[in-house]
């Protein structure tokens, strides 16, 4: 029996992922990054993030911005069609 999977938390991940590849920069670079900018987030948490599995707060969001140089707009760009395609799939 196949498990359904929960619905992400956040919409960000994928692009997150894909803005850090872009800069070449592993997780743990990621993570040490955005903690010199205040935010003391270990490699699992951005893995969580780019995974789905965590939430992101707003000052999260900006200072993943801030390190990966990308826009809110960039990083959200998807959100709609994602966020139909969650309730779709949950029968909302």
């Amino acid at each position: 029996m196949k498990k359904d999977r929960p619905p992400p938390l956040n919409v960000i991940g994928a692009e997150v992922r894909a803005a850090r590849l872009r800069k070449q920069l592993s997780q743990a670079q990621l993570a040490e990054m955005v903690h010199a900018h205040g935010w003391n987030a270990p490699r699992t948490v951005i893995a969580k993030i780019e995974m789905g599995v965590r939430c992101v707060s707003d000052y999260e969001l900006v200072t993943l911005c801030r390190v990966l140089e990308v826009s809110a707009d960039y990083l959200i760009r998807d959100a709609p069609h994602k966020m139909r395609a969650i309730f779709a799939n949950s029968g909302k």
